[in-house]
């Protein structure tokens, strides 16, 4: 029995990963180059890992780079979620298991979602404060 389409339901998705797949490729080249090749001089300290960890803290106690960092986010979880999608609607055929595939890549994109969101809003100003009180 062949599956035949109906309407251009697709074409949205089609559009939207292209648009995505675009986004990602500028924003990953921009955290690449931001938390890789740019170190903010306040970080400074000899301990290499700890000095990165000083800047990663720095950098994300900043509302537009946790802006930056969520936009890129969501961009990754929606085009990751789209792919399987679209890889299932072609492999899947059975109405039943396309729902089930479908409410399964919705609930995973959520809850990676929302992992990064709780991982990336509660850094602020005083997160080094506050976690070097903790261990002493």
């Amino acid at each position: 029995m062949a599956v035949r389409a109906t309407g251009n339901a697709g074409h949205w998705s089609w559009y939207f990963q292209r648009v995505t797949g675009i986004a990602l490729v500028l924003t990953l080249a921009a955290h690449f180059a931001v938390n890789h090749f740019m170190r903010p001089p306040e970080a400074g300290g000899a301990d290499w890992a700890g000095s990165l960890y000083h800047a990663a803290v720095l950098r994300l106690s900043n509302p537009l780079y946790k802006g930056f960092e969520l936009t890129f986010l969501m961009l990754a979880t929606y085009h990751a979620c789209n792919g399987l999608w679209a890889i299932g609607r072609d492999v899947v055929t059975r109405p039943l298991a396309r729902t089930a595939l479908f409410m399964l890549i919705v609930l995973a994109g959520f809850a990676l979602a929302v992992v990064g969101w709780t991982a990336i809003l509660p850094i602020d100003q005083d997160w080094l404060a506050r976690g070097a009180a903790a261990t002493q």
